[in-house]
C-alpha cells in the first residue's frame, strides 16, 4: 500500500491518475472505511487476547490511560496544527492514523507532541512530553539503521523525523531540532539525485511531498542557525510561477506546509541564510562569532539575484486551486500567505541591503537606467500605496510591512488553518513597524497622523495574531517571538530606528524555530 501513502488529493483525481491500480488498493480502501480511533483500532487485539486467555500487556493501567489520552489528543487537536488544512487530505491525520500503532517512533512522537500541546494549560505535561520525545528519539535511532533498505522504510523514517524535528521547540523553545533536520537531509539527498525516469509516479509524488516539507523546515531555521557560507547558487531553470507547486492535471494542489508557495519559501530560506551571514559579519559580537572572511560583493550579488527571482513570481488564480475540503481554510488563504511570504523575503533583502532598494526605486522613477533588470515592483493585493521614494527608503520599508500585515495577513481569517505558516511572516513584518517618531512640521501633520494610525493598526493586528497563535500552538516558541517583537518596538519608540530584529534575537539568545 506504499503506492499513494502520501498522495493527499481528492479521490476522484487519484482515480484519474491511478485508475489502472484500483485493484491493488482494495486493502487500503477497506481500511479507509474503518474507524481510525485508538479504541476501535485496539479493540480487536483485546478481544483476541481474551479468547486466547493471554495476560494483558504489562503497561500499567494509568500509563495505558495516559497513552490513550495523548493519542486521542493528537488526532483531535494536534494534527490540525501540523498542516495548513485539515480534512481527509491532511497526511498528518490520515497517514499517521495508519502508521501510529505499527511504528514505535511515530507512536511515541505523536504522544510527545500531544503532551507538549497540553503543557500550555498543564505544566506537568511538559515532563511527560520530554519523556515521550526521548523514547521516540531512541526508537528512531534504531530504525535509522534500516535507512535506504527500501523507499517504504525511508518514507516512514522521514515522516517520523518531520514529527520530531519541527516539534522540538514545543518542548524547549531554544531547541532548533537540527539533529533531526540533518537526519532529514541525509534521507532526502538520495531522492534529489535520483533520475526522474528511475521512479514510479507514486514515488515521485512522495518525493515531492517530502521535498516541499524540507523547504518549509529550512525556511523556518534559516535565520537562526549558522550554516556554511555558500553565496553562489545554481539558478533554477524554467518558470518561477505556481507550476512548480504540485499539480493534478491543470489544478494546483496545496501542500500542507508550503501551500502554493514552495518557490517563495525556498527563496525566503536563501534570504534568511544570507541575511544571517551578513549580519554576523557586521556585528559578530551579537552573534557570538568571530568575523568571517567572506566577500561582501558576493553576498550582495546573491541578494540581488534573489530579489530578481522574487519579483518574477506569480500566483495561480483561485479557481486553479484544488479544494482541500477544509471549511476553515479557503483557497484564497493559500494565495495570500504565499504572497505574504514573497513580500517578507523582499522586505528582508531591502532592509539589510538598502542599496538594492534604492537602485530599484531609482530605476522606477526614471532617475537611473543602470539597474540591469526588466522586472518591476509587483504587489497585486496592495490596498495601501507603496510610494517608491529613493530619498526615504525607511518609510517605504514600513509601508511594505504594513501591506504584508494589513492587506495580506489581515485578509486571512484568524480561524484559517494556514495560521502556523504565518509565524515567520508576522514576526519579520512586525519588526519593521516604525512610528513616525519625532514631532513633524505643521505642513506634514496630515501625512504623519494616518501614517502612525496605520502602523498602530498593523502592530495591533500582529500582536493579536501572535497572541492567538500562542494559545493555539504549543506556546513556548511563540512567547519568545512575542517578547522579541515587543523589544524591537520598544527600541523603535525610544529612537533607535536602526534596530534589526535578528540582532536582538541573537543578543538575547532568543533563537527558536519560527514555524
Amino acid at each position: 500500500q506504499q503506492n499513494a501513502i502520501f498522495l493527499n488529493t481528492p479521490n476522484t483525481l487519484i482515480q484519474q491518475v491511478n485508475g489502472s491500480e484500483r485493484a491493488n488498493n482494495e486493502i487500503q480502501t477497506f481500511h479507509q472505511h474503518r474507524s481510525n480511533s485508538p479504541e476501535e483500532m485496539s479493540q480487536w487485539k483485546s478481544l483476541l487476547r481474551a479468547y486466547y486467555r493471554m495476560a494483558a500487556p504489562s503497561m500499567s493501567r494509568s500509563l495505558q490511560n495516559d497513552t490513550t489520552r495523548l493519542v486521542e489528543h493528537y488526532f483531535r487537536d494536534v494534527c490540525v496544527l501540523y498542516s495548513s488544512f485539515d480534512s481527509k487530505l491532511n497526511p498528518f491525520r490520515t497517514v499517521i492514523a495508519k502508521l501510529w500503532d505499527s511504528s514505535n517512533s511515530i507512536f511515541y512522537a505523536i504522544q510527545s507532541m500531544a503532551a507538549a500541546h497540553l503543557a500550555n494549560h498543564n505544566i506537568g505535561m511538559g515532563v511527560q512530553g520530554l519523556q515521550m520525545q526521548r523514547k521516540a528519539y531512541e526508537c528512531l535511532q534504531q530504525e535509522l539503521q534500516l535507512a535506504h533498505v527500501n523507499q517504504q522504510v525511508d518514507d516512514r523514517l522521514l515522516l517520523t523525523v518531520l514529527l520530531l524535528g519541527m516539534s522540538s521547540p514545543w518542548h524547549e523553545a531554544g531547541d532548533l531540532g537540527m539533529a533531526h533536520l540533518n537526519a532529514a537531509r541525509g534521507l532526502i539527498y538520495p531522492r534529489l539525485l535520483r533520475e526522474d525516469g528511475n521512479q514510479t509516479e507514486e514515488m515521485a509524488r512522495n518525493d515531492q511531498f517530502f521535498a516541499e516539507a524540507l523547504i518549509y523546515w529550512e525556511m523556518c531555521v534559516a535565520f537562526v542557525h549558522k550554516e556554511p557560507h555558500t553565496p553562489s547558487r545554481e539558478k533554477s531553470t524554467g518558470r518561477t510561477d505556481y507550476n512548480e507547486a504540485r499539480t493534478i492535471g491543470t489544478k494546483v494542489m496545496p501542500h500542507p506546509w508550503t501551500g502554493v508557495g514552495p518557490r517563495a519559501q525556498v527563496l525566503f530560506a536563501e534570504v534568511g541564510r544570507l541575511v544571517r551571514t551578513y549580519r554576523a559579519i557586521s556585528c559578530p559580537l551579537s552573534y557570538g562569532t568571530t568575523a568571517e572572511h567572506v566577500n561582501i560583493a558576493d553576498i550582495i550579488s546573491a541578494a540581488t539575484a534573489f530579489e530578481e527571482e522574487l519579483l518574477g513570481i506569480r500566483w495561480p488564480a483561485v479557481d486553479d486551486l484544488i479544494d482541500v475540503q477544509d471549511q476553515s481554510t479557503g483557497k484564497l488563504d493559500f494565495i495570500m500567505v504565499a504572497e505574504a511570504t514573497r513580500c517578507s523575503a523582499l522586505l528582508e533583502i531591502y532592509r539589510v541591503f538598502p542599496n538594492i532598494l534604492c537602485n530599484r526605486m531609482l530605476g522606477l522613477t526614471g532617475n537611473a537606467s543602470t539597474t540591469g533588470t526588466s522586472s518591476q515592483f509587483f504587489f497585486p493585493f496592495c490596498g495601501t500605496h507603496l510610494h517608491p521614494d529613493p530619498h526615504d527608503p525607511t518609510a517605504w520599508l514600513t509601508s511594505l510591512a504594513r501591506h504584508i500585515l494589513l492587506d495580506l495577513i489581515g485578509n486571512v481569517p484568524p480561524t484559517s488553518n494556514t495560521r502556523p505558516l504565518q509565524l515567520l511572516i508576522i514576526v519579520t513584518a512586525a519588526a519593521e513597524l516604525r512610528l513616525s517618531g519625532s514631532a513633524v512640521s505643521p505642513s506634514g501633520l496630515n501625512d504623519e497622523v494616518p501614517y502612525d494610525m496605520d502602523v498602530a493598526r498593523a502592530r495591533d493586528l500582529a500582536m493579536t495574531r501572535l497572541d492567538q497563535l500562542s494559545a493555539r500552538l504549543p506556546s513556548k516558541p511563540v512567547f519568545i517571538l512575542i517578547k522579541l517583537v515587543k523589544e524591537v518596538w520598544r527600541r523603535f519608540d525610544i529612537g533607535d530606528s536602526e534596530v534589526f530584529w535578528l540582532d536582538v534575537m541573537h543578543e538575547n539568545g532568543w533563537q527558536t524555530v519560527m514555524g
